[in-house]
C-alpha cells in the first residue's frame, strides 16, 4: 500500500484561518478505520495563556470507507471517538492538549516567541496498525512576512509586514484583559497574510510598561498611528484598528479621539469606560488616561455582576460621564458580539452604540453590527479549537467564530482596500 496515495489534505490556503478537510483513497472498501490527528508546536489563542506550547494536541475518530475505498471528512460521518457526525474540520476542532503542563511567561518581549506556524500529523489506522501518515504545516505568519519589535513609551509592539509588498493598508491590533502581546500578535499575524501591515500592541503585563490594566495612556494609539504613518511599508491614509474585549473598549475610546483611524472593528465591546484591574481586584482607578488625566469610569460592583450572570438582568449603573462619545468617531465601524456573552452585556452595549450613532447622523462613516447566538465572549480567529464553552456544542462555537472572523476580513477589505480604489 503506497502511503502517498492514501491521504490528501484539501485546502485553498495554508493560512491558519482557512478551512481544510481530509480525504482518503485506496483503502479497503467498506472497512472501518481510525484517523488520528496530532498538532505540534501549537499556540492556540483560545487555550489558557500558561499552557506550554510544546504540549501536543490530539483527537481520534472511527470511520467506515465507501465501496470504492474512499473517505472524505466533508461528507462521511465520524461514527465514534472525539466527535461524531459530518464535520469537515471535526478532528481539528475536537483536538485537546494531552497534558496541562504550564510554562513560565517571559516579561521581555524579545524573549516571546512568534509562534508563526504549527504542524498537523494525520495517521490512518487499520486494525491497530498505522497504514498511512502525512504531516502538513499551517501558518499564522506566512513565510513572506517579516516582523520587527517596536518600543513605545507606554506599550510594546510587534510590526508584521511584507518587505516586498510596498505600502499596504495597516491595522493596529489590541487584545483584552489578558494583557501582554501573544494574543494580539496571533491576530495581527493572520491579518498580515490577508495583505495588511499590522501592529500588535501589548499595553500592560510586560517589562518596561504598566504591570496592570490601570491608567493606561490612550496616547499609545496615537504613538502607534505616528509609527505607521512614517513607515515605508504602510499607506499612511489607510489605518484600521481592531480590538477585542477590553481592547475593544480602548479601540472605541481611541476612535472617538483620533480622526486618523479609518475604520475600527470592535469584538465583544462595552460602550463605557470601566474600572481598571490590579491583579485580580479592582484598581479603584480608571483603565485609561488621556492627556495625563484619568478618563471617567464606571466602578465595578461584584454583587451586581453576580446578579446579572444569574438573572440576566443589567444592574450595572453606568456613570454618564464614562460613556464613550461615539458620536465623535469619523471612520467606519463594525461591532461583533454574542447574545450569550458571559463577561458583560455586549448585546446592550452594541445596541446603545448603534442607536447613538444613528441618532447623531453625522460625521460617522459606515456602521455595521453582527450578533451571534451560540458562542460567548471568546470569538477570535476562525477554525481554531475552542473548548471554553463545554456545555455547548463546539460546532456552533466554531461556526460563530468563523462568521465573525469572515465579517472582520470583509469589513477591512471594504474599508481599507476597496475604499481607496
Amino acid at each position: 500500500m503506497n502511503q502517498n496515495n492514501i491521504i490528501s489534505i484539501i485546502s485553498q490556503s495554508n493560512l491558519a484561518d482557512t478551512p481544510f478537510f481530509i480525504s482518503l483513497s485506496n483503502l479497503p472498501p467498506e472497512s472501518y478505520v481510525d484517523i488520528r490527528m496530532a498538532i505540534y508546536n501549537y499556540y492556540c489563542i483560545n487555550a489558557p495563556m500558561y499552557l506550554n506550547v510544546e504540549v501536543p494536541w490530539r483527537s481520534q475518530a472511527t470511520f467506515k470507507t465507501r465501496g470504492d475505498g474512499s473517505l472524505r471528512l466533508d461528507r462521511d460521518p465520524a461514527l465514534a471517538g472525539s466527535y461524531t457526525g459530518v464535520l469537515p474540520m471535526g478532528l481539528f476542532a475536537a483536538c485537546k492538549p494531552l497534558k496541562s503542563y504550564t510554562q513560565k511567561l517571559s516579561q521581555k518581549i524579545s524573549d516571546i516567541s512568534l509562534y508563526p506556524s504549527y504542524d498537523i500529523l494525520v495517521e490512518v489506522i487499520e486494525r491497530g496498525i498505522v497504514v498511512a501518515q502525512k504531516t502538513v504545516t499551517r501558518y499564522y505568519q506566512l513565510p513572506s512576512i517579516e516582523s520587527k519589535d517596536v518600543d513605545f513609551s507606554h506599550a510594546k509592539g510587534r510590526f508584521f509586514y511584507n518587505p516586498l509588498g510596498g505600502r499596504k493598508p495597516s491595522i493596529i491590533v489590541l487584545s483584552g484583559s489578558d494583557g501582554r502581546i501573544e494574543k494580539a500578535q496571533n491576530i495581527a499575524q493572520v491579518l498580515s497574510g490577508h495583505g495588511y501591515s499590522t501592529l500588535a500592541l501589548g499595553y500592560f503585563g510586560l517589562q518596561g510598561i504598566s504591570s496592570h490594566l490601570c491608567k493606561i495612556p490612550v496616547e499609545i494609539i496615537k504613538d502607534s498611528i505616528s509609527f505607521l504613518q512614517n513607515n515605508p511599508y504602510v499607506d499612511s491614509n489607510r489605518i484600521g484598528l481592531y480590538g477585542r474585549s477590553k481592547g475593544a473598549e480602548l479601540a472605541l475610546l481611541a476612535s472617538s479621539i483620533f480622526p486618523e483611524i479609518s475604520c475600527t472593528v470592535l469584538n465583544s465591546p462595552f460602550d463605557a469606560v470601566l474600572e481598571g484591574i490590579r491583579g485580580k481586584i479592582n484598581s479603584r482607578a480608571s483603565s485609561w488616561t488621556y492627556k495625563g488625566h484619568e478618563v471617567p469610569y464606571t466602578k465595578f460592583n461584584l454583587m451586581n455582576y453576580i446578579f446579572d450572570k444569574i438573572f440576566k438582568v443589567q444592574r450595572l449603573s453606568i456613570k454618564p460621564s464614562s460613556v464613550i462619545p461615539v458620536e465623535k468617531i469619523k471612520g467606519d465601524l463594525l461591532m461583533l458580539g454574542s447574545t450569550r456573552d458571559e463577561v458583560w452585556n455586549t448585546k446592550r452595549a452594541i445596541k446603545s452604540i448603534n442607536e447613538r450613532i444613528q441618532a447623531w447622523g453625522g460625521g460617522t462613516g459606515m456602521c455595521e453590527l453582527f450578533m451571534v447566538d451560540t458562542c460567548g465572549h471568546m470569538m477570535t480567529i476562525a477554525y481554531q479549537p475552542n473548548h471554553r464553552y463545554g456545555q455547548q456544542r463546539w460546532e456552533g462555537t466554531m461556526n460563530d467564530t468563523c462568521e465573525t472572523w469572515q465579517k472582520t476580513c470583509e469589513f477591512f477589505e471594504h474599508s481599507l482596500k476597496e475604499a481607496a480604489r
